[in-house]
């Protein structure tokens, strides 16, 4: 096999290596997104911030695909989303809500290690085309993070109670929203 050739299957070897692993991140990062939405209503347990129940509430009533219950035909997973949205449900289980919130963590951190060990180790062969398939796959990343909502971050309510007060024109520094 001449050089040309040997250097030309290492950097398809490569090329496809960051792809698996930028592929396994991405589907990590679709996977958090989409779950978020369904933990953040549980993340506190005991005490929920001002406006989180009733954000995700506001979103189980206005969304029409959602409408219904299990006895009119509802289907499950319809059900289950719904359940989710107000606080109960599967995720109210500590142990559940962990391993659902963190396995998509420690996949996207397994996947964005292991594109950069691939990255580290091959890097006397690394050419441009390499650095900018890295580059893309952390915008992608990025970008599938996007419609994501905080689920450990109570400060997040707070500031849209703070908004919302703003916007009903009392200062929140006098006079607190009831929770």
């Amino acid at each position: 096999m001449t050089e040309v050739n040997a250097r030309t299957l290492s950097d398809l070897r490569l090329s496809r290596t960051i792809g698996w692993f930028g592929a396994l991140g991405a589907t990590a990062f679709v996977a958090i997104a989409v779950l978020s939405w369904l933990l953040a209503p549980f993340a506190t347990f005991e005490e929920r911030p001002y406006g989180q129940y009733e954000f995700f509430a506001r979103i189980a009533d206005s969304v029409p695909w959602l409408e219904g219950r299990l006895r009119d035909g509802l289907s499950p997973w319809r059900w289950g989303i719904q359940l989710a949205l107000r606080g109960r449900g599967v995720f109210e289980s500590r142990a559940l809500f962990l391993v659902t919130y963190a396995a998509p963590l420690i996949v996207a951190s397994l996947g964005a290690l292991g594109m950069l060990a691939i990255v580290q180790r091959h890097r006397a062969s690394l050419r441009d085309v390499h650095v900018d398939r890295v580059w893309r796959w952390s915008v992608v990343f990025a970008v599938l993070c996007i419609p994501a909502v905080p689920v450990l971050v109570p400060d997040f309510w707070l500031s849209v109670a703070w908004g919302r007060t703003l916007a009903a024109g009392i200062n929140p520094y006098y006079d607190v929203p009831a929770a």
